[in-house]
């Protein structure tokens, strides 16, 4: 049986894009999305976007595919079945938007929070599901196996609530919502 190649396109070489395969090289999971992406024997890392240069060269250095600075230069080169937007959150709906007016992936995953509010989350929302494009919310929490472990023990012991505490940094829309997507 063939297995299905896609290819993707990385918009925001930052931390969560790109920056912590640097940062954590001795770790031996995969830090980001470039490394997680490069790494699937399923997925073909088509390029970088990012606005600034010096995560553009360090990328192409460290990934040896090709960066540009807009998506708008990518696309004419470049026809990915997946894009991954990991931008700062006031970015993403305007990302979303420039993407859509250019080209329409077969899937966008996005980093959460999606959008910075929830009339941004249901712009791009919209926007998605109007031109038939599949969107993922990235929560990366919920693969985490000493959390389904937890999930499990609760389940299996037909636990239906239970009270606790969470305590996050950077507030409830960036890392409060990991806790409540669980």
């Amino acid at each position: 049986m063939r297995k299905n190649i896609y290819s993707v396109t990385l918009i925001g070489l930052g931390n969560i894009g790109f920056k912590y395969d640097i940062r954590y090289k001795a770790k031996k999971t995969n830090m980001s999305h470039a490394s997680s992406i490069n790494q699937h024997p399923n997925y073909n890392l088509l390029c970088g976007i990012d606005l600034k240069r010096k995560n553009r060269k360090e990328f192409e250095k460290y990934y040896g595919v090709p960066t540009f600075k807009k998506f708008g230069d990518s696309v004419l080169e470049h026809k990915p079945d997946i894009i991954i937007v990991s931008v700062n959150t006031k970015y993403d709906k305007k990302i979303i938007k420039e993407i859509i007016n250019k080209y329409k992936p077969i899937c966008i995953l996005i980093e959460k929070p999606m959008g910075s509010n929830l009339n941004d989350a249901t712009t791009i929302h919209n926007l998605c599901k109007k031109n038939q494009i599949k969107l993922r919310v990235n929560y990366p929490r919920v693969c985490d196996s000493n959390l389904r472990k937890i999930k499990e023990k609760y389940i299996s012991n037909n636990i239906i609530f239970n009270t606790g505490s969470v305590f996050y940094s950077k507030g409830i829309l960036h890392n409060g919502s990991h806790f409540i997507n669980l």
